[in-house]
């Protein structure tokens, strides 16, 4: 991947938030299931899932039956009613399972990092999944299927990202963006949360570094990669409660900042697909690749000035030739102030507002 390329930055226009994306360009991601032999290894493995849809319970446990290696189950939900349910739905399931009753707080993140931290430290890798049903995205009804199959589609792609998380390297391993949410990612509205919350483990962030994360925060990991997180003590109230929020809480902000725990471990993070990708060949190709791997906490501030610089030279000219209409319209004898409104209100007007904005900011950028 190349640092310096300048198209790799997009601005997004997502309604009043207005924020940077890195291009899929710079993306790395592996096709799987590898095609070359793989061993079964034991592993020491917690499959933690929050469980707010009891209607999806079938569905998860055909999944994990794709797991061969031996596991142990740790399930949130947030009622009595549908614990004694889910404990009846996997009394034969051959694991062993624990169900717990918690808050309704913080979606899948909170029982996550507060509800199983007492026993997650004790396993050396971690499948974190959830029963997600994409309610304010009808497009993304799939969402969920899209990765349960990258991550649990099979023996052959869990052996496969296993192998990748064998490598001393890798951090964690998750699904590539769903294709109808790859022009949504962003930091959508959680970056001043982001900034704040990795200030914890003295990270600064800044708007040169890049914006990835798990989106849909099911993913393989290394439990080591993500100890700092655990670190952070957080408890129940850190969290606010269920409201059905769209972005700009607590755990929509830990979502953002999973792989910069995993950077700050001294690991990297890899995506997978299993319609696309780069091609693996060999082991050998594999530690190749993660050699080359790129990083979201290595991108020069001067570099994004740069590109900012010549984005902001853009829309200032942009801006000028809007006002110079604005001015011709309020001119005329007759005009029309609703085409005044709508020139304040286009996307265009609020793209230069915020590329000011943004150059100014990066003139006190650390």
């Amino acid at each position: 991947m190349d640092n310096n390329r300048e198209s790799d930055f997009i601005l997004l226009n997502r309604g009043d938030d207005l924020s940077l994306k890195y291009r899929e360009s710079a993306d790395c991601v592996l096709k799987i299931p590898f095609e070359f032999p793989m061993l079964n290894t034991k592993y020491s493995i917690a499959v933690v899932i929050h469980i707010f849809y009891v209607d999806l319970i079938v569905e998860i446990q055909d999944y994990l039956n794709n797991i061969l290696f031996d596991f142990d189950i740790y399930i949130s939900t947030d009622t009595l009613q549908k614990k004694i349910y889910i404990e009846n739905q996997f009394m034969k399931f051959n694991k062993r399972v624990e169900v717990r009753v918690f808050p309704n707080r913080g979606r899948d993140i909170a029982p996550f990092v507060v509800g199983f931290r007492d026993v997650i430290e004790q396993y050396k890798y971690i499948l974190h999944i959830h029963t997600k049903k994409s309610l304010t995205h009808p497009q993304a009804s799939e969402w969920r299927k899209y990765l349960f199959d990258r991550l649990l589609g099979s023996p052959e792609i869990i052996r496969s990202i296993f192998l990748l998380l064998e490598h001393k390297e890798i951090g964690m391993v998750f699904p590539d963006h769903y294709p109808f949410l790859k022009p949504f990612i962003s930091w959508g509205g959680n970056y001043d949360l982001s900034k704040e919350e990795l200030k914890r483990v003295n990270f600064n962030l800044s708007l040169s570094n890049r914006v990835e994360f798990p989106s849909g925060s099911m993913f393989w990991a290394k439990t080591e990669a993500l100890k700092e997180l655990f670190k952070q003590n957080y408890e129940w109230d850190s969290f606010p409660g269920e409201q059905g929020q769209i972005n700009g809480t607590l755990a929509h902000s830990i979502e953002r900042t999973f792989l910069y725990y995993v950077e700050l471990s001294q690991r990297k993070w890899i995506k997978v697909d299993i319609d696309c990708g780069r091609v693996v060949n060999s082991i050998e190709d594999c530690s190749e690749i993660i050699q080359g791997l790129p990083s979201i906490l290595s991108y020069h501030p001067e570099q994004f000035e740069k590109l900012v610089n010549d984005l902001c030279i853009k829309q200032s000219n942009r801006l000028i030739n809007l006002m110079q209409e604005v001015e011709i319209i309020s001119n005329e004898r007759d005009y029309n102030k609703e085409i005044i409104e709508n020139i304040y209100n286009s996307k265009s007007w609020k793209l230069s507002q915020f590329m000011l904005n943004v150059a100014k900011k990066l003139r006190v950028v650390e």
